[in-house]
Order: C-alpha cells, then structure tokens, then sequence
C-alpha cells in the first residue's frame, strides 16, 4: 500500500488549484477566430450586380455573387425558372445567395413579387422554395409562376 503524506496532500491540493484556475481562465476568456480577408479585385461583366461573398459556416470564403438578370415578368415555373438561368449560361440563387441579392441588390430587383431558387422544398418534392422581395423566404408548388433569377458565382 502506497503512504500518503502530508506533503503529497498539498502537493497534489496545489496542482488541482493551479489546474482548475487555468479552466475558469479558458471558460472567462472567449476563444476568437482570425479570419484573413484578402484584397479582391471583382471584374463585372456588362449588367452585372455585385452580390457580395458567400462563407463557408467556418467563416472562410465559399464564393463571391453576382446578380446577372430578372426575367421581366413572373412567368416562370421553378422548372421554367431553372431554364431561364440556364438558357443564359448560369444558374437560380440558394436561398442563403436569394438573401444575399435583397440585401445587396435590391435596386436592381422588381419591387414586388417573388423569385424561385435553386432549392428543393425538402419535405415535399412538389414544392421548392422561393423568395418574396419583401425578404421571407417560402415554399411552393413548383407549378406556381414567379420571376426568374439567374446569378453567377465565381
């Protein structure tokens, strides 16, 4: 059997003191994240907007938008809306990028109505989300018509 001794009792009472008081450190000082941002130089291309960057969930850049064009009336299917974008060489905003645009490019969308996005409604395949130009984003029948919005992501 192995002797305790005094010693060892305030020894170990001393490491246990030092320990817990570097925890209560840790836990009172929040951990920042450093995120560089690095210079960019954005070339538009004629009709362009600037949409601005879309992050990863860690912060780091994911990709930078740019709004390329509305259709000038809601008649668009989430299939036709998808056509739209295509037919022009791009793609329907997500619903985070549809955000993005109200945020950013608002002089630049009707000012009512509605757009598709890219994005499936998850809980029922007959419907997709889309999003008002008031700022909500919704779901949908896929048959309902709306504006078009074709985006480029670069």
């Amino acid at each position: 059997m192995t002797q305790v001794t005094l010693e060892a009792v305030y020894a170990k009472q001393t490491e246990l003191a030092k320990l817990t008081a570097s925890l209560l450190a840790a836990v009172a000082t929040p951990k920042t994240t450093r995120i560089e941002i690095p210079a960019a130089v954005v070339e538009l291309r004629p009709g362009e907007h600037y949409a601005g960057e879309v992050l990863n969930e860690d912060g780091t850049l994911k990709h930078r938008l740019a709004l390329v064009a509305v259709s000038p009336e809601a008649a668009h299917s989430w299939e036709g809306s998808a056509e739209f974008a295509k037919n022009l060489g791009y793609s329907r905003p997500t619903r985070d990028e549809a955000r993005l645009l109200l945020a950013n490019c608002r002089p630049h969308l009707p000012k009512e109505g509605w757009f598709w996005t890219d994005d499936a409604y998850e809980q029922n395949a007959a419907y997709a989300w889309l999003c008002d130009l008031f700022g909500y984003t919704d779901s949908d029948l896929k048959s309902y018509e709306g504006l078009a919005v074709a985006v480029r992501r670069f």
